[in-house]
């Protein structure tokens, strides 16, 4: 008996088209492996950014912010 599956793809956009690529097991595994990492570090990067403009604000003179109207 044959056995079917998984089947890996890799479907990503190069230059507003569509490409998908099949995988091989071990192919997977790298892929899922990188992409992993990447998320990784957007994340940092996020934080990084994110601390650097409280960094920024808290050290440069800048316009006080003003108190709103109560709504009536």
């Amino acid at each position: 008996m044959k056995t079917y599956g998984p089947y890996y793809v890799w479907t990503r956009k190069i230059k507003g088209k569509t490409v998908t690529i099949a995988l091989t097991d071990d192919q997977a595994r790298i892929i899922r492996q990188a992409i992993n990492r990447n998320r990784e570090l957007e994340q940092r990067l996020d934080r990084l950014r994110s601390l650097s403009e409280q960094i920024i604000i808290a050290i440069s003179p800048c316009v006080a912010k003003r108190k709103r109207a109560p709504k009536t």
